[in-house]
């Protein structure tokens, strides 16, 4: 089975205009997203997949010139430049992974992706319902499935949030969640959405340690709260 982490990358987000460019100790924000993708003993391929826009041609540079595969398609129809980029990879399934998320713990897509090939599920995650922090999300999702919902989508909200139809129509496939072994955490945010998440994140990395596991990010995150 070939399978892919995809990571949804733009550069008009609404809250953050630019953030996945945004350097932080020396590298942009998209490359500690690509850091933890590439932690994942279960990933065959990292692919960016951000749009054919003119404000997102600066992200297709970047991975240019980082030597990270870069699919571009419709800025508006998220769903189809994912399925767009399943086929041109020839992808069995793919993990998708949102730019905003550099705090994503490896460990979970591993989880995930074991998950997914042991239970013979169509989709396998971690947001429905949700108990692990904002910034921690997982999808893994069949290609052959994928492609079928795809068809059916009508509603621009299904092609901008991917994975909504599928959510939406759960009697219909096989849907797994996982849940978080510490408790319902979902009020917690790690993502990168506004520039007071940059901030957050750029106080929780600042001695230098961007790569720990979740359960150490907590910790320094309650440690910054109460301090």
């Amino acid at each position: 089975m070939k399978l892919a982490a995809v990571v949804q990358a733009r550069m008009s987000s609404t809250r953050f205009p630019g953030k996945m460019l945004h350097v932080v100790r020396g590298k942009p924000l998209l490359e500690y997203v690509l850091d933890r993708a590439r932690l994942s003993e279960h990933i065959d391929l990292v692919v960016v997949a951000t749009s054919v826009e003119s404000t997102d041609t600066p992200i297709a540079t970047y991975c240019a010139a980082s030597g990270v595969e870069c699919f571009r398609g419709s800025l508006g129809d998220v769903a189809g430049r994912f399925l767009e980029a399943c086929e041109l990879y020839e992808l069995d399934a793919f993990v998708r992974i949102c730019g905003d998320s550099p705090l994503l713990d490896a460990a979970l897509i591993d989880r995930g992706v074991q998950e997914f090939l042991e239970s013979g599920a169509d989709v396998v995650t971690n947001v429905s319902p949700r108990t692990f922090p904002a910034g921690q999300s997982v999808e893994v999702v069949r290609t052959t499935v994928f492609r079928d919902a795809c068809a059916r989508m009508t509603r621009a909200e299904h092609f901008e949030h991917v994975t909504g139809f599928l959510y939406q129509h759960a009697r219909e496939y096989r849907i797994h969640n996982f849940t978080n072994p510490a408790g319902n955490e979902s009020e917690i945010d790690l993502s990168v959405n506004t520039p007071a998440g940059m901030s957050l994140f750029e106080r929780l990395i600042e001695h230098g340690e961007d790569t720990p596991a979740l359960p150490a990010t907590l910790t320094r995150y309650r440690a910054m709260a109460c301090s």
